[in-house]
């Protein structure tokens, strides 16, 4: 399985909780700045969108991002205490429809 893995504003993904997740798959886990990068969603998704990612997990400030990547994406995602917009720094968000809605 394939997962892609988004760490919250100010950590990295830690070598204990990587090999746990390498137990049922390969993951990425980019290097994101969300303070110095207001296009980090746009750029997680111009990346990993033809990576045949499976599964995105995000915690904090990843799992803000998490949200929107997986659901571009289509693909199952594991939200750890996700950031709300208006705690969030500054990040530029993709249009996304689910079913009749359009959520900006």
């Amino acid at each position: 399985m394939k997962i892609l893995y988004l760490h919250g504003l100010e950590s990295k993904l830690g070598q204990e909780k990587r090999a746990i997740l390498e137990i049922f798959g390969d993951v990425s886990a980019p290097d994101l700045d969300y303070f110095n990068n207001p296009e980090a969603i746009e750029s997680i998704l111009n990346t990993y969108e033809k990576e045949g990612i499976e599964v995105v997990i995000g915690s904090s400030m990843g799992g803000f991002a998490a949200y929107y990547v997986s659901t571009i994406l289509k693909k199952p995602d594991l939200l750890f205490n996700p950031a709300l917009r208006k705690r969030s720094v500054k990040q530029s968000i993709p249009s996304i429809t689910i079913n009749i809605y359009t959520l900006k």
